[in-house]
């Protein structure tokens, strides 16, 4: 083995202890614990779009949910994917080449991702068999699914390495614009599937997307064909393979400046604050708001961090867009479904004095959004580590309430104002009384949950590092929310029969949330 390999085996090693470090030295069980939850969700995805949709319906939406899987690790922590992070200021120092450094990282993260590409095909490829009964197919179509992840990985590699290399100065916007203009790519591919007004009857014929607006111009309907014709596949494999071919050389040959340039845009990061001051809402806060002093510490602790921190803002935007961009959408294309959800005959029939629902998507994009954006209050800063003794150095040791405050701070700066926004719209749409009663529903009952699960959340506000690792392990957070918003729209339906009894559901929302939070 030359020089050359072994130091490149050695970085490699490096790398693969910084993706997997863990201070209980658990790392790849938790990785493996992941995978896991990962697998069961894509196969609940997979199985949920057989059982409505038809073939070419389902691999349209299998493959955007890929890109969705993809896009959560690739867009939420780039630096320490394919660069070094804030590790490379000390890994610089040694006498290697910025291709030997590259190589390495670019195995190792090859080897972070690949599972996650197989996770996220296998699934879909099984239940692909049942439409035909036909290994190949099956076979082409994990095919298919493995390329257009990876090649949507090739994508978002070359374009962040290109911003950064080439506009250093305006990385920052660009980097915001590109994450946002694939966010909303992904956004409606994901969606696309979710607005249907039907619901299913036990025997109907399953439900086609290729009726919607734009979804014949999306490259997973292009790649989708590749099944059925060997020319789209050959394309789109030879496609990826170029994207990643030009990637890696283009990334290769310009490491250290593109290392170079993400520690420098970094450090702009961190040196931009915001700077706002609200005395009015401030002591209404203090006073009517946050219970005591350590609720207050905790809330000011997170609106400093943010205010001081472009890298854990970015990480909250996303969250902060998704339910007032479907809002907007509904409201301005006035698209069915989108806004108040449409009965079936069904359900009309059994129910024809019940209170409009509101869209079961916009719920599940609101409960994600909600415990997404509380779940990133556990986040640290890039350069922040080992914050954990700040806690235990503290005299008061009730962490319920630091939790609480932090939690708080989601509900005053996103939950609420979105609450609001969402309240003139369903008004908007159906009336004061139809609208009032969703909203209240929906706020209590997202407030409920999230205290429920309070209880079992022992994480202190920015205690855990910022990388690959905890980044993974986001798409399991953001999957069980989505349940817990489908199990928040089934009860909904049920106390939607009638006011009385969604007065009465929203009543108990509130009981419940304070007799949990009194004790």
């Amino acid at each position: 083995m030359s020089a050359g390999s072994r130091t490149e085996r050695a970085l490699f090693d490096l790398f693969m202890r910084l993706d997997f470090r863990d201070k209980n030295d658990s790392g790849k069980k938790k990785f493996v614990g992941i995978i896991t939850a990962y697998l069961f969700s894509n196969s609940i995805i997979a199985f949920n779009f057989f059982s409505i949709f038809d073939r070419s319906s389902f691999m349209i939406l299998t493959l955007s949910s890929g890109i969705f899987l993809m896009a959560i690790l690739v867009l939420n922590d780039f630096d320490n994917l394919i660069l070094a992070g804030s590790s490379y200021s000390s890994i610089s120092v040694l006498p290697v080449e910025g291709r030997s450094f590259f190589k390495a990282k670019f195995m190792s993260a090859v080897v972070f991702l690949l599972p996650f590409v197989l996770v996220s095909s296998i699934p879909q490829s099984i239940f692909f068999y049942f439409y035909n009964n036909s290994l190949a197919d099956s076979f082409v179509f994990f095919i298919a699914s493995f390329s257009f992840a990876m090649m949507t990985v090739a994508v978002l590699i070359f374009l962040y390495s290109f911003v950064i290399l080439k506009f250093k100065d305006k990385a920052t916007i660009l980097m915001s614009i590109v994450q946002f203009g694939f966010f909303i790519f992904v956004f409606y591919s994901s969606t696309v599937g979710a607005n249907r007004p039907e619901l299913r009857l036990p025997g109907a014929a399953k439900l086609s997307v290729l009726d919607k607006p734009g979804i014949q111009y999306l490259p997973q309907t292009l790649l989708a064909q590749s099944v059925d014709n060997p020319l789209y596949l050959f394309a789109a494999l030879a496609l990826t393979g170029a994207l990643l071919i030009v990637g890696y050389k283009f990334v290769s040959e310009n490491y250290i400046r593109l290392s170079e340039n993400a520690l420098v845009i970094s450090k702009k990061r961190r040196t931009r604050k915001l700077n706002f001051k609200l005395p009015f809402l401030k002591r209404i806060t203090d006073k009517i708001y946050l219970r005591n002093d350590t609720e207050r510490s905790s809330f000011y602790l997170v609106l400093n961090h943010l205010a001081n921190s472009r890298f854990l803002r970015l990480k909250y935007i996303p969250y902060f867009i998704m339910p007032l961009m479907f809002i907007a959408t509904g409201l301005i294309f006035d698209m069915k479904g989108m806004i108040y959800f449409e009965r079936a005959n069904i359900v009309s029939s059994a129910n024809e004095a019940g209170i409009p629902l509101m869209s079961p998507s916009l719920l599940i994009i609101l409960m994600m959004s909600s415990r997404m954006l509380i779940s990133n209050t556990k986040i640290m800063d890039d350069l922040s580590h080992d914050t954990e003794w700040i806690y235990r150095s503290l005299p008061n040791k009730d962490s319920h309430f630091v939790i609480k405050g932090a939690s708080k701070f989601i509900y005053f700066v996103f939950l609420i104002p979105v609450l609001i926004l969402l309240l003139l719209v369903l008004t908007v749409k159906g009336g004061f009384i139809p609208a009032l009663l969703n909203t209240l529903f929906i706020g209590f009952g997202i407030y409920f949950i999230n205290t429920i699960a309070s209880l079992f959340d022992r994480a202190m506000p920015f205690t855990l590092e910022s990388g690959k690792f905890n980044s993974a392990s986001k798409l399991g957070e953001i999957f069980f929310a989505m349940v817990l918003g489908i199990i928040l729209f089934l009860i909904q339906i049920f106390a939607f029969q009638n006011s009385i009894f969604a007065m009465i559901s929203i009543f108990l929302f509130i009981l419940l949330s304070y007799l949990i939070n009194r004790n």
